[in-house]
């Protein structure tokens, strides 16, 4: 969120956490300035992203980035459910 703030000069923001029988979803959407989602984070200065994604790999979660220039950002985060 604190990224969100200081880098994508977005207005608005928003927040769903979805939970499925077998999943938590924490989707995050952004209409700020957006980025090249194609590029390498750590090339172009988004360590925060970098890191949402190593973390996601230790807690065996899948991370989806949707980016587009002048579009905003839309982060998916899928957690599997430990029965």
């Amino acid at each position: 969120m604190e990224n969100i703030v200081r880098h994508a000069r977005a207005k608005t923001i928003s927040l769903r956490l979805i939970e499925t029988a077998n999943e938590l979803h924490l989707e995050i959407v952004d209409d700020g300035i957006g980025f090249d989602a194609n590029s390498d984070p750590s090339e172009i200065g988004h360590y925060g992203l970098q890191g949402m994604a190593e973390r996601a790999t230790l807690n065996d979660a899948s991370l989806a980035v949707k980016s587009q220039l002048g579009e905003g950002t839309a982060i998916t985060i899928r957690l599997r459910k430990i029965l």
